[in-house]
C-alpha cells in the first residue's frame, strides 16, 4: 500500500476545519444552516482562521457542503428527530473529513473539464479611468464594480474563484453572493477577500485602504514580520500598509462620507486646505495650488461638486477671506 501523499499539513488542516465545524455546531451557530460569510460575523476568531489560508477555507467549505448534504438528509430518511449531527464524536468527524477529500478530487477533475486539459485561463479583462472619469461595470457573475477616478484594474474569473487586481485607484465592490467561489481583490499589500459584500478599496503609493459598507470582508496584509490578517465589518475601515494593518471602527456615516465620490461629491470636516485642494486636483485638470503653510492648515468642512474647481475657489475667496490666482489652469489660493 502507497503511502498517503497529501502532505501532513493538509491532514490537520482537514482535522481542524472539522473541529471549528463541531464547535460552531456546539453552540449552535449552525441551526439555521447559516452562510459562510454570515457565520464570520457571528464568531470573530473563526473568521480569523478562514482567511488565514485560503486551504482553510476550501477544507471548511467542502466539510460544511457535506454537513449540509449527507448529516441532515441521512436524519431526514431515517426518521429521526432533526437535530445537529453528533459532530463532537470523532468517527463522524473523520468520516466528513474523508468525503471532503473525495470533494478534492471531483473538483480537480472538475476543473479539467471547465478549462480542458492543460488548457489555458482566460486572459484577464482590463479596465481603466483618465482623470475626472468613472465607469461602473457588470462583471458576468452578476458583481458591479465602480472605478473612480485615474484606476486601473484587471479581471480573471475561473470556475475556482473571482480575482481582481487593483493597480492603481479607487474602486466601489458590490459583490454577488457565492459562497464556492471567493472573490478575491490584490492591491499592492493589501490582499482582500469576500462572499457577498459592499465595500471601497482605494490603493495610495503603498497603503490600500477599504472602507465597508455592508458585510464582511477579510484583509491581508504582507508586511516585515510575515504578513496580518483582520476582519472588517460594516462600518469599518482598514488599511494595509508594509508595516503591517490599521483597523477602525469608524461608523457608517464615516464610511458613506468616505464613498460620497459615486455620488459625485466630497465631504471634508476639519479637513486642512491641503488635502482638500490634493482631492480636488484628483479629479480635475484645473489644479488648486496652496501658497503657503498658513493657508494650507486652514481647515475646511462641508459637501462640494467634486468637478467645480472654480466654485471651490469663489468661496475661498468670499468665504475665507482667501486670494485666488488664476492662470491658465492653475488656481493659486493665499492669504490677503
Amino acid at each position: 500500500m502507497s503511502a498517503d501523499p497529501r502532505p501532513k499539513s493538509s491532514d490537520a488542516i482537514e482535522q481542524a476545519a472539522a473541529d471549528w465545524l463541531a464547535s460552531l455546531d456546539r453552540n449552535g451557530l449552525l441551526d439555521s444552516e447559516p452562510g459562510v460569510d454570515e457565520l464570520c460575523e457571528r464568531n470573530d476568531a473563526f473568521a480569523v482562521w478562514l482567511i488565514e489560508k485560503t486551504a482553510n477555507r476550501i477544507a471548511f467549505l467542502r466539510l460544511y457542503a457535506v454537513w449540509q448534504r449527507s448529516g441532515r438528509l441521512a436524519a431526514l430518511r431515517s426518521g429521526q428527530l432533526i437535530e445537529h449531527p453528533s459532530l463532537v464524536r470523532r468517527p463522524f468527524v473523520q468520516a466528513l473529513a474523508t468525503a471532503a477529500c473525495v470533494a478534492v478530487a471531483v473538483l480537480g477533475f472538475g476543473s479539467l473539464w471547465v478549462f480542458g486539459d492543460g488548457a489555458e485561463p482566460p486572459a484577464p479583462l482590463r479596465y481603466h479611468t483618465d482623470r475626472g472619469g468613472m465607469q461602473t461595470i457588470t462583471l458576468e457573475d452578476g458583481s458591479v464594480v465602480t472605478l473612480n477616478t485615474e484606476t486601473s484594474i484587471t479581471v480573471a474569473f475561473t470556475a475556482e474563484e473571482r480575482r481582481v487586481e487593483l493597480f492603481s485607484g479607487e474602486v466601489f465592490f458590490d459583490v454577488a453572493s457565492a459562497p464556492e467561489r471567493p472573490f478575491r481583490i490584490e492591491a499592492g499589500d493589501g490582499k482582500i477577500e469576500v462572499l457577498g459584500t459592499s465595500f471601497g478599496v482605494e490603493r495610495r503609493a503603498s497603503i490600500v485602504e477599504v472602507a465597508v459598507s455592508e458585510g464582511t470582508v477579510w484583509l491581508n496584509s504582507s508586511d516585515v514580520t510575515g504578513g496580518s490578517a483582520s476582519v472588517l465589518k460594516a462600518g469599518m475601515i482598514g488599511y494595509a500598509s508594509p508595516e503591517g494593518l490599521i483597523v477602525e471602527s469608524s461608523g457608517l456615516d464615516a464610511v458613506d462620507s468616505r464613498l460620497l465620490w459615486r455620488e459625485g461629491r466630497l465631504r471634508f470636516e476639519e479637513t486642512p486646505l491641503r488635502e482638500v485642494a490634493k482631492e480636488f486636483n484628483r479629479y480635475n485638470t484645473k489644479q488648486l495650488i496652496i501658497s503657503d503653510e498658513v493657508t494650507g492648515n486652514i481647515e475646511i468642512g462641508g459637501t462640494f461638486p467634486l468637478d467645480n474647481v472654480d466654485a471651490f475657489a469663489r468661496l475661498a475667496e468670499n468665504g475665507l477671506g482667501l486670494e485666488a490666482r488664476r492662470s491658465g489652469d492653475r488656481i493659486m489660493l493665499a492669504g490677503n
